[in-house]
């Protein structure tokens, strides 16, 4: 079989090179370690950090203010930055902080495949320096939310304040958690990320105002301190503002050039059922698809085809069926990376044995006439992101689906008939 010459991009040789480490690497690979276990954890739900809160839900007698615990919901999550804007970081360093931020949400939004996330910014220096800089509202609604927000915080203007009010920011903090007007959920899961370079020196002590973050909105509070918390004093402010253990919530970083390093040590994404991916991650949902319909117009999804036809005696029907499939959809996924230049794109799965097949809510996001084509054409798929004018100029190109149809395979199993097979 002759392989087209855009093929041999899907088996490029990996170079690996040997890089000097930074001086602080050590350091920045257990910053990292701790913000892959503690924090973005909880975005991929491999973290549970709901406990029942106290909530104000009605007026009682006489007006009187009634609470009751409320449960968060896991599945709803307001994150919340709060970055010192003060004049001691520096423009220059200013600016590695917020790229670290946008990485930060960068990956908050690609390690979920099923959660509702919305978050805001909070920037500080003196009392009257302390800004929402946008709130839970600003990007909840958005088509490409990921972009929007990335460049929201790359936007932020630095104001080089005088002084770093930590204890004014923090309460900003409670009141932005509590307003619904500016998009705040009083059954989500609230948690709270702080950024600051030194102590603070106006507003009075933080930690009483972080214990109402703490206490009464029930938010998990990270502080991440950056290059000057040496001293006992300045270590006692981070953990008064944290919640505990301190060894969780408490990141030390020994300057802001390590925070590249950090970001760097991120952990994997993960696979995404299609369904998740297509409600909550649309960007990369849609990138997908663009990959996808340029490997049909190049001919790589053809010459994949052909590969899979050629092989396809020895990948069925034998123990090499999954990890024949398995190198072949690495193949496939390495092309729409490629393809997108975007090395994090992976491939969704469907789990079809946990639903109906003929009523899933997956037809919607892959087209075609309920779950199959269009019958009066010969099955073909004629609407959504891979109809037939999307995919190929053609016709005799498109997608065929007829599942449950004359001459389709057999019904697809189910969750029971998977577990009594193995």
């Amino acid at each position: 079989m002759h392989l087209p010459v855009s093929l041999p991009l899907l088996f490029a040789a990996t170079v690996f090179l040997v890089l000097q480490p930074s001086v602080n690497a050590a350091s920045a690979t257990v910053v990292a370690n701790k913000m892959n276990q503690n924090f973005f954890s909880i975005f991929s739900g491999r973290k549970n950090i709901t406990t029942p809160r106290l909530a104000i839900r009605r007026s009682g007698w006489w007006g009187r203010p009634a609470y009751v615990y409320v449960t968060p919901d896991p599945n709803k999550i307001d994150l919340l930055f709060v970055m010192d804007n003060s004049g001691s970081i520096g423009s220059t360093n200013f600016v590695k902080q917020k790229t670290f931020v946008s990485l930060m949400v960068d990956h908050v939004l690609t390690v979920t495949c099923s959660k509702s996330i919305r978050i805001a910014v909070i920037s500080f220096a003196t009392s009257t320096q302390i800004t929402v800089e946008f709130d839970f509202n600003d990007y909840s609604g958005s088509a490409t939310p990921r972009a929007g927000l990335k460049n929201a915080v790359n936007g932020i203007t630095y104001v080089h304040g005088s002084a770093t009010n930590t204890a004014g920011a923090l309460d900003e903090a409670h009141s932005l958690l509590n307003d619904v007007s500016r998009g705040a959920r009083s059954d989500a899961t609230r948690v709270v990320f702080v950024l600051t370079d030194g102590s603070s020196n106006q507003g009075g002590a933080p930690g009483p105002k972080a214990a109402v973050l703490r206490n009464t909105d029930g938010a998990v509070v990270f502080a991440m301190g950056v290059a000057n918390f040496g001293s006992t004093s300045s270590q006692n402010e981070l953990k008064a503002i944290a919640s505990n253990p301190d060894y969780d919530y408490v990141l030390d970083v020994d300057d802001f050039g390590d925070m590249d390093d950090i970001a760097a040590e991120f952990g994997a994404k993960p696979r995404c059922n299609l369904i998740d991916l297509a409600t909550h991650r649309p960007e990369d949902w849609n990138s997908i698809v663009a990959g996808l319909r340029t490997l049909k117009q190049n001919g790589v999804i053809n010459t994949l085809a052909a590969l899979h036809a050629e092989g396809f005696g020895s990948a069925h029907g034998s123990a090499g069926f999954l990890p024949w499939h398995r190198a072949f959809v690495s193949m496939l996924e390495y092309a729409v990376q490629i393809a997108r230049n975007d090395i994090s794109l992976r491939l969704p799965y469907w789990n079809w044995a946990g639903e109906y097949v003929a009523t899933s809510a997956i037809w919607a996001h892959l087209g075609g006439s309920t779950n199959n084509g269009d019958p009066l054409a010969g099955n073909c798929v004629n609407t959504g992101h891979f109809s037939q004018a999307l995919w190929h100029p053609d016709p005799s190109e498109c997608i065929i689906r007829n599942i449950y149809g004359p001459g389709s395979s057999p019904l697809l199993a189910s969750q029971a008939q998977l577990d009594s097979d193995r």
